[in-house]
């Protein structure tokens, strides 16, 4: 295993409370417009411009990057969602947060400014595979401020719905907003969002809103968990019901489990019991319980869970293809291109998603700083983290003339 020379990104769990922004009632000027929401370039604007390259001499990379063009990305790691080939953060600029978009061969698309304070975004795609980037912003008023959202073509920057207003900041899984209190305490009166129109959905009166999963809205009752599909219709469509007295799961505790990115069929929840359960989003059926996190490679399909003190791989059935001994304190770094990364004991060890084992990821006989994947997409560009600094490996091959080293040809690997 190559022993971890850096400290830890803040995690998804720890990003959810900053996440919980963009609806504090700011500074307003006698227009009743958020003083913090004046001058922003708020139309997404085309850009072009392919990003620098990364100064990567002093990094000690991975096999899985081997001969890739590397480049400086305009945003820091752990806030970074990818979609589509397209990967959106948003960084701090001097008045105001800077949503930036970066494709897969390192060309900035388009940047939009918002509040500093909305930092919830959304990734999602429509009925119609139209992927869309779905950005939070404050509307001043003379009765207040409110947020609303708005969607726009991912790969465009163009506008394709809103503002929609929404009763706070983003919430999630997914297109969810809810309310967020004054002081500690539960959200309030969550939506899922229609991501073809940006309209709230439907949902029965009675059900609370749990997540929503690329269309599908999972929301629970005093008796059930059920799957909602728009249809286009006034009413949502039933996929499939778990009854909560035959799993065991509290009502009141049934929840998306916060800081997860399990995979696009899959969900991962709270239901009152020690560790999370693993529901396939295509019939409810369980898939796993008492694990602590999950992730699909979507190269393979396979599941990899992490469990107590044991990491586990699986169909999408849920059938067992492997298992592997962990540290309590393990965590999934990324998972892609068939290779699971494993931070374990202050070490990382990476393993084979499909037979479970251990991979030699890195050259024992490089040296430098430790640069780990952070987000792998299925296009094959990886965003990865070295010290405070990331770097974001292209689809692009690198230029041989930029090293007297490298090969006369470079293919992607």
């Amino acid at each position: 295993m190559m022993r971890r020379r850096w400290a830890a990104v803040a995690g998804m769990a720890a990003l959810a409370t900053v996440l919980a922004a963009c609806s504090a009632p700011p500074e307003q000027t006698e227009s009743g417009t958020p003083a913090e929401q004046l001058d922003l370039q708020r139309e997404p604007q085309p850009d072009g411009d392919r990003l620098p390259e990364a100064m990567a001499e002093d990094l000690w990379l991975p096999y899985q990057v081997d001969q890739r063009a590397l480049v400086d990305p305009p945003w820091p790691a752990e806030s970074v969602q990818e979609l589509g080939g397209v990967f959106v953060a948003p960084a701090e600029s001097e008045a105001a947060l800077e949503f930036r978009a970066v494709d897969a061969e390192g060309t900035m698309l388009w940047w939009a400014e918002r509040p500093p304070s909305c930092t919830g975004f959304v990734l999602t795609s429509t009925s119609d595979d139209q992927d869309v980037a779905v950005l939070a912003d404050l509307e001043g008023s003379s009765e207040g401020v409110s947020t609303t959202v708005s969607g726009y073509g991912l790969h465009t920057g163009e506008p394709v719905w809103g503002p929609v207003d929404v009763p706070g900041p983003h919430l999630g899984p997914g297109l969810v907003f809810a309310e967020m209190p004054a002081q500690f305490g539960q959200p309030t009166g969550a939506v899922a969002l229609d991501a073809d129109t940006g309209e709230p959905l439907p949902v029965p009166d009675d059900d609370r809103v749990v997540g929503e999963y690329g269309g599908t809205v999972l929301t629970v009752d005093d008796t059930q968990l059920t799957a909602l599909a728009a249809t286009g219709g006034e009413d949502l469509e039933v996929r499939w019901q778990v009854p909560l007295t035959e799993q065991g799961w509290s009502a009141e505790e049934v929840a998306a489990a916060a800081g997860t990115r399990p995979g696009a069929a899959v969900a991962l929840l709270d239901v009152g019991t020690d560790g999370h359960v693993l529901v396939s989003l295509a019939d409810g059926a369980v898939l796993a319980e008492g694990i602590r996190d999950a992730a699909t490679d979507a190269a393979t399909g396979t599941v990899v869970l992490l469990e107590e003190q044991g990491l586990r791989g699986v169909d999408a059935d849920g059938a067992d293809l492997w298992s592997a001994g962990t540290g309590p304190e393990a965590e999934i770094q990324s998972v892609g291109g068939a290779l699971v990364y494993l931070v374990d004991d202050g070490e990382i060890r990476v393993h084979n998603v499909l037979t479970g084992e251990v991979a030699t990821a890195y050259d024992p006989m490089d040296s430098g700083e430790l640069a780990i994947p952070e987000l792998i997409a299925p296009t094959g560009a990886v965003l990865l983290s070295a010290g405070e600094a990331a770097v974001l490996a292209t689809t692009r091959p690198a230029d041989p003339g930029a090293d007297e080293e490298a090969p006369t040809t470079g293919e992607d690997s």
